[in-house]
């Protein structure tokens, strides 16, 4: 298995290794102009996690030190998770 995830990308701990590939298709009748990072060195997955969670996601619990929302994908069948530190 571990073997697999390496080939997918991912280490044991199923964090990306490398970046993915993608495909971007832009039709416009104007010029455009598109940049692209390197982003390892970020934190636009986390980011990204926590907009969509925040946004489509419902809160699972919440007290006074922390908040805890999920998220479901039936595309996927995949369940979301974001714990919030809310305490001082």
């Amino acid at each position: 298995m571990f073997q697999w995830l390496e080939n997918l990308g991912y280490d044991s701990n199923f964090i990306p290794t490398r970046s993915k590939n993608f495909m971007l298709c832009i039709h416009s009748n104007h010029e455009v102009e598109v940049s692209m990072e390197d982003t390892l060195q970020t934190d636009i997955e986390e980011r990204t996690n926590l907009l969509l969670i925040n946004k489509f996601g419902h809160t699972y619990t919440k007290t006074e030190d922390y908040v805890v929302k999920y998220s479901f994908s039936d595309k996927v069948m995949c369940y979301s998770y974001a714990v919030t530190n809310t305490s001082t």
